[in-house]
């Protein structure tokens, strides 16, 4: 994660009455401390400005659990803020060049399947029966991020072992049709253009936001479509789960309270 800044404060002079105005490019920010808590480290980051008329001017953002936004915090003193900058977490977006050696894992509904037990089971163990808990809400986004996980590098594998695939690909992705090569760097590797391809498109689905789409391109373009460990086209039907005593009794419960 990385801090994101944007904009321009204003900030009226306690005294004077005069408003001064600080770009977000004058402000450096950096982490200034760290606490271990419950779920990991607190990460506070920092930004200040020592202004001639103002005097020191701080912006404070605190991260936690780690890659969630806590809290913020803008302090000018006694002067008045009329206008803050727009500040606060993003994900930081990797040089598509970075995952030229990313592979997907071989059998991703395996490492799905994985991730789906060891999640449950943190949730019989920690979870709520109202699903108010931090740890349901934790638990819901993870399975939904794990899914479009396990679907983009579902896809990306048919596409990438099926050579007519990879080349409507190549033909109709507006990425791809902007990326040129020079003869010796063709010469230099036979795989450029799979490899570049395999970049961009894992590039364009490290976001929550970009997977689904992501997944929804590669369909599009490809024909493409994830396929389960026995090579079965997936469907929306929940596999059937073997659920603990504790489980089955909580979901007792909720089927009871919903008729009720």
């Amino acid at each position: 994660m990385q801090v994101y800044c944007r904009g321009t404060a204003r900030i009226r002079h306690r005294e004077t009455g005069e408003i001064h105005e600080i770009e977000s490019d004058e402000l450096d920010w950096e982490i200034v401390d760290s606490d271990e808590r419950g779920m990991g480290p607190e990460l506070h980051h920092e930004a200040s400005v020592d202004h001639p008329a103002l005097g020191m001017l701080t912006w404070g953002l605190w991260e936690y659990p780690v890659g969630v936004e806590n809290y913020d915090d803008t302090n000018v003193g006694q002067h008045e803020i009329l206008e803050d900058f727009d500040y606060g977490l993003e994900h930081e977006m990797p040089d598509p060049d970075e995952w030229l050696d990313l592979t997907p894992p071989h059998d991703p509904c395996f490492v799905f399947l994985g991730s789906f037990r060891d999640t449950t089971d943190l949730l019989a163990s920690h979870g709520s029966d109202d699903g108010g808990h931090l740890v349901n809400r934790l638990v819901f986004s993870h399975q939904i991020t794990a899914l479009e996980t396990y679907l983009g590098d579902t896809l990306l594998n048919e596409v990438f072992a099926d050579t007519d695939a990879l080349q409507r690909l190549v033909d109709e992705s507006e990425d791809l049709k902007k990326e040129k090569f020079t003869l010796s760097e063709i010469s230099k590797d036979p795989a450029l253009v799979k490899g570049r391809s395999a970049a961009i498109c894992a590039a364009s689905c490290t976001t929550t936001s970009r997977r689904s789409t992501c997944s929804t391109e590669l369909h599009w373009h490809t024909g493409a479509r994830p396929r389960g460990r026995q090579g079965i086209l997936v469907s929306s039907r929940r596999p059937p789960t073997r659920l603990r005593p504790s489980q089955r009794k909580r979901q007792g419960w909720e089927r009871a309270k919903s008729r009720s």
